[in-house]
């Protein structure tokens, strides 16, 4: 070992979050061994065989129990074994929320590979035997996944050729001088591989995928062809990444070891989209990937590569992809490693990437994406929680999300900046339920007024703000529209006729995804004339030189293909109104398929108008309830089957990340939130779940010092004593000295 590793080494286990591991006597991660027996446990061989090829991240919302169990299983697990792992935040029951590995594994792939692991291990990958056999045994195995990190340790920094039996103990004989400590021997290893991707600097030479800078607009139809069903793509760039010898080797390394890697555009100096890159070619060898390629079937392939141009540029290296998708939560560029230091990619210059800078882990994302998919299922949905756990912050962002604007699920300001704009555009509505509130204010009911010769009362019907939504004229959703349209072209062509002279014009779906129009001669010869993009069809400007087309396809659109935007309402309290009072006979028309065009469509005659009545397809309800709220009576059964319920808890790493500039607050505030919790679970009645009672993050949450104190004094303990007022926590002597307790924390 030479001074440079040795001195940086002894500095590092110095940190407190080394002396931690030193000085644990449990195993570090023995939750992850008994999330990992728990799953070895399950005895179900059959629906392992029956799932194993799905797309979990549809299925994961299932009705099936057996499903949801099995999926659960392994959630919690890969909690422990991956940084990126779903719901971690919920899962992971560890304060520090530690996990072996940062892997570039995805949720899917870790899931089948560890349904492979049950039904023939021979077959998985050798990150999951790594994965398993640190779990089993951690004294004779490390938390290095990888065999591509395992490799290059080996060459760079041990000095070895990599043998995969002898890699441990090399590294173990590599930090003998060091004479490390532990209370665990267990622990040793982990420690070990802490140290090594500390020394990441000296060994690291690998390259995770390809950035680049691209404002043009072929991408946004590329992602709308993948959600249309597009299985693979295939792209390509006019420059090859340099040094290429380096870099497209490496690149081949990663899809050996990974099965894929991520390429990355950027606009605007973030990263806005990424492709599942699953194989490439050099231009000068497209022949010998070409035959093999079409037989996936990819969208935009040639078999001629003089097909794939743009103006003066022509492909060096294509691309086979097996998603293209926009990024929930852009990527700012300065965040991606490039290979070697190279530089942030300028222009059009295609850069590699050794890897990204650790963002805070996006909980809400995912949060937000699993609400989402349960909206969109159910069309109803409860959020509840405890106060202080974001209900209305989640909600608005929901309601953001089922309307299909692009947000920061982290950008509080801009979340509610959105969310106000919408609703002044009738896309979202708000309203309270309360105990006076009836049929007649949310449905329809008779408003009397008096009649114009000032003596007699008349009584007219108003409707009430779910029928008025309910009613209101319907939005076409251009996006949605125009996916519609590209599906009809991709089997045809469609035959049109001008307003004024009625002459005659054909439609077909063009390569880059704009629209070519064919008309007087050059519909005789079956040539293209003008091509038209879907940002001027959707701008319809009567002064555009081809508004005359553009006129007759929106008419087409808005009278053939009828899609209505999503609007969405939020009822806030909805537990503290009588619900089934309330909706009266439309409870059972919220049902997604007895709503409009639905599986079955019901309508009824509503009692005051005598009007037929049914739900549009298009509207959702998001409602919220607050969990520790005992004035008002429970959900009845009947109102249970039609909205789905997700409980918002407190979210420590939402301390932490709120802290992450102010460490020395952050820690008062965590210490206080522990202590609160501890008090809650001791003295809970035994009918409600912690869940349900802890008070929410967004209480800890403060600019100051002084603002900690004054949320501790006027808002967290009033509302425990409130707590114990409604019977919620058992009467406890103790309290007084666990208020002096807490004060204490923040001096």
């Amino acid at each position: 070992m030479d001074t440079e590793v040795y001195k940086k080494s002894q500095e590092f286990l110095q940190t407190e979050g080394m002396q931690k591991i030193m000085v644990s006597t449990d195993f570090y991660f023995q939750k992850a061994r008994d999330a990992f027996y728990k799953f070895m446990e399950y005895d179900n061989r059959r629906l392992i065989e029956e799932i194993i090829d799905w797309t979990y991240n549809k299925q994961r919302y299932s009705d099936r129990n057996d499903v949801q169990e099995l999926l659960g299983l392994i959630d919690n697990l890969v909690a422990y074994c991956d940084v990126h792992a779903f719901n971690k935040a919920k899962l992971n029951e560890y304060d520090d929320k530690r996990v072996l590995a940062r892997s570039n594994i995805r949720q899917n792939a870790w899931i089948k590979q560890l349904l492979l692991y049950k039904l023939d291990r021979n077959k998985c990958t050798p990150a999951i035997h790594n994965t398993v056999n640190y779990i089993l045994k951690p004294e004779t195995n490390i938390n290095i996944l990888s065999e591509e990190h395992r490799f290059i340790i080996s060459q760079l920094l041990l000095k070895k050729d990599y043998v995969h039996d002898h890699f441990v103990s090399d590294i173990c004989d590599f930090f003998k001088e060091l004479d490390i400590q532990v209370s665990n021997p267990l622990n040793k290893t982990h420690l070990y591989s802490r140290l090594i991707y500390n020394l990441a600097d000296i060994w690291c030479d690998i390259v995770k995928g390809l950035v680049a800078r691209d404002r043009t607009e072929w991408k946004n139809q590329l992602e709308i062809d993948f959600k249309n069903g597009a299985k693979y793509s295939v792209t390509w760039w006019h420059e090859l990444p340099q040094p290429k010898n380096k870099i497209l080797p490496r690149l081949r390394k990663t899809i050996e070891n990974d099965g894929y890697f991520d390429f990355y555009y950027v606009e605007n100096n973030e990263a806005v989209y990424k492709a599942t890159v699953n194989d490439f070619v050099e231009a000068s060898d497209y022949s010998l990937k070409m035959e093999e390629w079409k037989k996936k079937d990819p969208i935009w392939f040639s078999e001629s590569l003089d097909e794939y141009v743009d103006d003066n540029k022509s492909a060096k290296i294509l691309f086979l992809s097996s998603r293209f998708e926009r990024l929930q939560i852009p990527i700012p560029i300065e965040l991606f490693k490039i290979y070697k230091d190279k530089g942030l990619p300028v222009r059009a210059h295609l850069g590699a990437f050794s890897d990204i800078e650790q963002i805070e882990i996006n909980i809400m994302a995912d949060r937000l994406e699993l609400l989402k998919q349960i909206l969109l299922q159910k069309k109803q949905i409860i959020l509840q929680g405890a106060p202080g756990t974001g209900k209305t912050y989640n909600t608005a962002a929901l309601a953001l999300s089922i309307l299909g604007i692009q947000f920061n699920p982290n950008d509080h300001n801009e979340i509610m900046k959105l969310y106000d704009e919408q609703r002044k555009n009738n896309c979202i509505f708000f309203t309270t339920f309360h105990q006076s509130m009836g049929y007649e204010d949310f449905v329809e009911g008779l408003k009397p007024e008096v009649a114009e010769n000032g003596k007699d009362v008349l009584y007219r019907v108003e409707d009430g703000i779910f029928k008025k939504i309910c009613s209101q004229e319907e939005k076409p959703d251009f996006e949605q529209q125009y996916q519609l349209l590209q599906n009809l072209l991709k089997k045809g062509e469609l035959k049109f006729e001008t307003k004024t002279d009625h002459s005659p014009f054909t439609v077909i779906l063009n390569s880059s995804g704009n629209l070519s129009i064919s008309s007087g001669k050059y519909l005789e010869n079956g040539s293209s004339a003008t091509s038209i993009t879907k940002e001027k069809l959707e701008k319809r400007d009567p002064g555009d030189k081809n508004s005359c087309y553009i006129e007759v396809i929106r008419d087409y659109m808005n009278k053939e293909l009828q899609v209505s935007k999503p609007c969405v309402l939020i009822i806030d309290e909805i537990n503290r109104g009588n619900i089934s009072k309330i909706f009266g006979e439309l409870i059972t028309l919220l049902e997604a398929d007895k709503r409009q065009n639905g599986e079955h469509p019901v309508s009824v005659i509503l009692p005051y108008s005598k009007k037929e009545f049914s739900v549009p397809s298009n509207i959702y309800i998001i409602g919220t309830m607050n969990t520790t709220d005992r004035s008002t009576g429970r959900i009845d059964y009947a109102v249970r089957r039609r909205f789905a319920f997700y409980t918002l808890e407190a979210d420590t790493e939402a301390i932490v990340s709120h802290y992450k500039e102010k460490v020395e607050l952050g820690e008062k505030a965590n210490q206080l939130f522990n202590a609160v919790k501890e008090f809650i679970s001791d003295n809970k009645t035994e009918d409600l779940e912690m869940d349900e009672l802890m008070v929410g993050h967004s209480y800890f949450m403060a600019s100051s010092a002084e603002e900690l104190r004054l949320k501790l004094d006027y808002e967290i303990i009033p509302l425990i004593k409130e707590y114990e007022k409604d019977g919620l926590l058992q009467p406890s002597d103790e309290l007084k000295d666990k208020i002096n307790e807490w004060e204490s924390l923040l001096d």
